[in-house]
Parts: structure tokens; C-alpha cells; sequence
């Protein structure tokens, strides 16, 4: 499936270029720079169907629409921020109705390049630093005394899990800024999560949630705060 996909986009890349110098002797009467930003961002809308990642398949495609308003004969009739909030409101509900099935199996199915290194990363110091922009990650922490984990996601996905980190006696604080994104949390059932997380037309939702503990015998505290924005966090329990 990689390979299949870096060939996809080192086609791309060289049809671009022949296309840049080739425009530079025919008379064209479109807008080459708008055909090929436009090809670009349908190509990273349709490779993320598979998996989901709404955001990343609505929002290229209101950018298309818009900066092809003019070919499409819709120039009158539409203007970008309605059409950026419509993007937004679409991405919000496809992501509640196609709600993902959560499978923790898939946290063992890591990829390691040549060296033996996870390529998704690994986090390892006590405050951990996570962001994404226009793209999906996954992140596996093994900090023996976490403290605070600062997450911010834009336009992206990021799933990270904490099953193998141990949280400093003093908990650890969790703060995520999501906007137009979808992080994915995944943390041992038997812990205490403190969830102070709010929400802009976005969703915060737990899964999972089921344990015979009470919140005083619970080994560790996690406190989850922060803002999500047309966009969605799960806090899943394993």
C-alpha cells in the first residue's frame, strides 16, 4: 500500500514539473498553478477515505470547489467562510456516523524502517511535546514519570497511547488544542481520568468506560483538559 501510494505522488511531482515547463511555451487558458493545487489536494482527500480521517477528505475538497468557483460557474453564489464552515459542520457529522471501531489490536501492528526504529516515534521524557498538521500519527509513550503530555492537532489525526507509561505520583495533565482534527487517547482502564475537556462544535466522547475499581483505589490520575473545535477526541480504555 505504501509503495503504491510514493508512487502515486512521485508521479504527481514529476507530472507537475513537466506540466510547469511545458506551460511555459503553450498558450493555456486555465490556470495551471489552480489545476495542479487542485489535483494535489484530491489526491490527499481520497487516500484518506480508508482510513476515515474526514477532516482530511472534506476540507481539501471545499478548498478545490473554492478555488475553482469561477470553472464551476459558482463564483455568485458561494463565498469561502460558508463554505469553510459547511466543510467544517460536514466533517464534524461524518466523523459521529462513521464512528471508528475501535480495535486495540492494531496498537501491535507498528512499522519499523531498517534501523529497527518505530517510524510512528516515541516519546520517553516526563513532558512530551505532540503535534500534527495536515497529516495522521501515531505516538507510543514509555516515560516511567510522566507529568504533563501537551497535544495539539490541526487538520490531522493523532492516536496516542499510554499503556506503557507510568504517570508521576503527582498525575500527569494532559492538555490537547484540536481544531479540525481527531485525537484518539488510549489509557489503561484501571486509572483515574479527571476528563475537564470542552468542546466548540466538536465532540469529546469516552469509550470503554467500565471498571470495578473505585476512583480511590485507582493506581494513577490523569487529568485531560483543554479545547477541541470542529473537530473530535476519544478517550479510549484498554
Amino acid at each position: 500500500m505504501r509503495k503504491g501510494t510514493n508512487l502515486l505522488w512521485g508521479l504527481f511531482f514529476l507530472l507537475a514539473g513537466a506540466a510547469i515547463v511545458v506551460g511555459q511555451f503553450i498558450d493555456l487558458q486555465v490556470n495551471l498553478f489552480h489545476i495542479i493545487i487542485s489535483v494535489f489536494l484530491l489526491i490527499c482527500a481520497l487516500g484518506n477515505i480508508t482510513n476515515r480521517n474526514w477532516v482530511l477528505v472534506i476540507m481539501p475538497i471545499a478548498y478545490v470547489v473554492w478555488m475553482n468557483r469561477t470553472v464551476l460557474g459558482i463564483s455568485e453564489y458561494i463565498s469561502f467562510w460558508p463554505l469553510m464552515w459547511a466543510g467544517g459542520f460536514a466533517t464534524v457529522g461524518l466523523y459521529i456516523i462513521f464512528r471508528k471501531d475501535y480495535n486495540y489490536k492494531r496498537r501491535y501492528t507498528r512499522t519499523f524502517d531498517h534501523h529497527g526504529r518505530n517510524e510512528s516515534g516515541d516519546a520517553t521524557d516526563d513532558v512530551v511535546e505532540l503535534s500534527t498538521t495536515m497529516s495522521g500519527s501515531s505516538q507510543y509513550l514509555y516515560s516511567t514519570n510522566l507529568q504533563r503530555v501537551k497535544i495539539s492537532c490541526t487538520l490531522g489525526s493523532l492516536q496516542v497511547y499510554f499503556d506503557q507509561a507510568i504517570p508521576s505520583e503527582n498525575g500527569t495533565v494532559v492538555d490537547i488544542n484540536c481544531e479540525l482534527g481527531s485525537v484518539e487517547l488510549y489509557l489503561p482502564r484501571e486509572w483515574n481520568i479527571i476528563n475537564n475537556m470542552s468542546a466548540t462544535l466538536g465532540g469529546v466522547d469516552e469509550t470503554r468506560k467500565h471498571s470495578n475499581l473505585s476512583a480511590e483505589e485507582r493506581k494513577h490520575t490523569v487529568t485531560i483538559q483543554g479545547n477541541v473545535t470542529l473537530g473530535s477526541v476519544d478517550i479510549i480504555y484498554i
